[in-house]
């Protein structure tokens, strides 16, 4: 099973299907869910079991688990993911966390080590993520690992029948096929 360290006392690892009530739980707030573009609200039972089917095909799939839970000991906290590489060279990251765990630099953790993966393990150049044009913490954990805005993307998603803007980051690795 994989586990990527964030740091002492957090790590990604892979979901398991005992971990549903508790991400139901995190995961069904309305502040949790409502900046995130993939996350319904209210998150249900059967949203956790979709999830983790998915979760279990794309990991056979691609022979690599890229759907990583946040851990703080034993207890998920939050959830942080890739989308793995079609090219070879670039992914996409999505992440989240419960509400009890803002404002502590977990996910500024996060992102870094996961990041990190990716390029270390993965090959990738290129990272990228999007966020709501109004989701400023994203925002910020993105800024703080380096990662550039590269633009504003109008009515670019819909949620719960509103379209809204999203903003595009992107973290570039400097490659040279000399590395």
């Amino acid at each position: 099973m994989t586990e990527i360290p964030v740091n002492a006392d957090v790590a990604l690892t892979e979901y398991r299907p005992s971990d549903r009530d508790r991400v139901v739980a995190i995961a069904n707030d309305r502040d949790v869910a409502g900046p995130l573009i993939a996350m319904p609200h209210p998150y249900e039972p059967r949203h956790f079991d979709e999830w983790i089917d998915l979760v279990t095909r794309n990991t056979e799939r691609h022979g690599r688990p890229s759907n990583f839970a946040i851990r703080q000991g034993d207890d998920v906290i939050g959830g942080f993911s890739l989308k793995d590489p079609v090219h070879g060279h670039k992914t996409e990251i999505a992440f989240w966390l419960g509400k009890p765990y803002w404002g502590r630099g977990i996910m500024t953790a996060v992102v870094t080590a996961g990041c990190r993966h990716a390029i270390d393990h993965w090959g990738v150049v290129r990272v990228t993520a999007t966020t709501f044009a109004t989701n400023h913490a994203s925002a910020r954990v993105l800024e703080k690992n380096g990662f550039t805005r590269e633009g504003l993307m109008r009515k670019y998603h819909r949620k719960q029948g509103h379209y809204l803007d999203a903003v595009l980051y992107a973290l570039i690795r400097e490659y040279s096929p000399a590395c």
